[in-house]
């Protein structure tokens, strides 16, 4: 089948409670802010950043994927780079792949009950990666940035056993 290109200048949002491709995963190609999100308050079932392929000639100026109460599964099983922010929205967050955040707009942000994996975070110089979780974990990717900072929210516990190097001061 015949990928989909979806070209726009000024962002892309992409509104359903179900995914599914019979032609092959969609390229968004846009500078802009792309958005997934549902159409109600939640996926109906869990989706993946695989499902997408981003940064096709430009690189997206940033990422929200789920939005404020998505209860399903969400899985960043792909490599993702945005030149802005990354918010996640989520049930459960599983990292395989990678976040990574490349300019001073770039914080990350991941919104769950859950955060597992051990996939990488990569945070822009001098931002902010703010993980606002409501469950107990233990999350085993590396995270970094130079002069970021880190902030846990939510009840409950995140447990870090990736090898962490957040370097502040010069």
């Amino acid at each position: 089948g015949v990928t989909p290109v979806l070209t726009a200048p000024g962002g892309i949002t992409i509104n359903s409670d179900i995914y599914s491709w019979s032609g092959g995963n969609p390229s968004l190609n846009t500078s802009g802010v792309v958005t997934i999100q549902s159409t109600s308050s939640s996926f109906t079932n869990a989706t993946y950043t695989s499902w997408f392929t981003f940064n096709v000639t430009n690189a997206m100026s940033g990422l929200n994927f789920g939005k404020s109460g998505n209860t399903s599964y969400i899985g960043i099983n792909s490599n993702v780079s945005t030149a802005g922010s990354v918010n996640i929205y989520g049930g459960s967050a599983v990292l395989s792949g990678s976040l990574t955040s490349t300019t001073n707009a770039g914080d990350i942000s991941i919104n769950s009950a859950t955060l597992t994996g051990s996939g990488g975070i990569a945070i822009a110089s001098a931002r902010n990666l703010t993980l606002n979780l409501s469950g107990s974990d233990t999350y085993g990717g590396v995270i970094s940035g130079s002069t970021s900072t880190v902030t846990k929210q939510g009840a409950g516990s995140l447990y870090l056993t990736g090898v962490s190097c957040i370097v502040t001061g010069k």
